[in-house]
């Protein structure tokens, strides 16, 4: 389950990106020059923008709650098992002091 999750959030994560590159910003952008006018020509330019914008929105929400909802379904280690670092039983090495400045030569 926490896979699929990761799946969709990153498929809707791209879906998003490319949403925002098709929205318009104070000057042509993308919308209308690089794929064309044909969306904007059905629909017209402000209803395109208007749909775009809330679309983002959507799609903004429902990654928010997908993220979310992934820390719940993170796989814990209640089954018993024991993380790496506690199977190696090893410790973080302790720091020694720095050695004493040698006197100076006269």
């Amino acid at each position: 389950m926490y896979t699929l999750v990761i799946v969709l959030t990153l498929i809707l994560a791209a879906l998003l990106i490319i949403t925002i590159l098709l929205q318009s910003s104070k000057g042509t952008g993308l919308a209308g020059s690089a794929f064309g006018s044909g969306a904007s020509a059905v629909m017209g330019v402000r209803r395109t923008a208007d749909f775009l914008s809330k679309f983002t929105t959507i799609l903004a929400i429902i990654i928010g709650v997908l993220c979310i909802s992934s820390n719940y379904l993170i796989p814990r280690g209640d089954n018993g098992q024991e993380s790496f670092i506690e199977k190696t039983g090893t410790t973080a090495p302790a720091s020694t002091p720095a050695p004493a400045p040698a006197p100076p030569v006269k």
